[in-house]
């Protein structure tokens, strides 16, 4: 038994100060320096020609218009970005859990080992 809390000691130890660096998803190394693009098209800026009151009026028109383009931008953003960072984490989180007990059924298997090889020596 005394090998099973030694290396559970080593085992926490490894997880406790771990790599400085980040997984992956997918085949992508995740750092912060990646750029995120969302699924959302930017509207154009307007091109403003006032020449006369009904041409500004016009102009006052496309505006308007374009401010309702921007905030249904904006939507689209905030929508695509809080769905991403939902499935990032649950692909990380699951990934995570995965790998953990992966490796903790293979430490436990190669504990077992070695306390069946003991036995050996007796």
């Amino acid at each position: 038994m005394r090998v099973n809390i030694w290396a559970f000691g080593i085992l926490m130890l490894a997880f406790s100060i771990g790599p400085s660096s980040s997984g992956s998803l997918d085949y992508f190394t995740l750092a912060y320096y990646m750029d995120w693009e969302p699924d959302c098209f930017a509207p154009t800026s307007p091109t403003f020609y006032v020449y006369d009151v009904q041409s500004f009026n016009a102009a006052v028109d496309e505006y308007n218009d374009y401010v309702s383009e921007v905030e249904y931008y904006l939507d689209c953003l905030k929508r695509d970005a809080e769905n991403d960072l939902e499935l990032a984490e649950t692909a990380i989180v699951e990934g995570y859990q995965d790998h953990r007990s992966s490796i903790l059924r293979e430490l436990e298997y190669a504990s077992s080992q070695l306390e069946s090889e003991r036995y050996l020596l007796n």
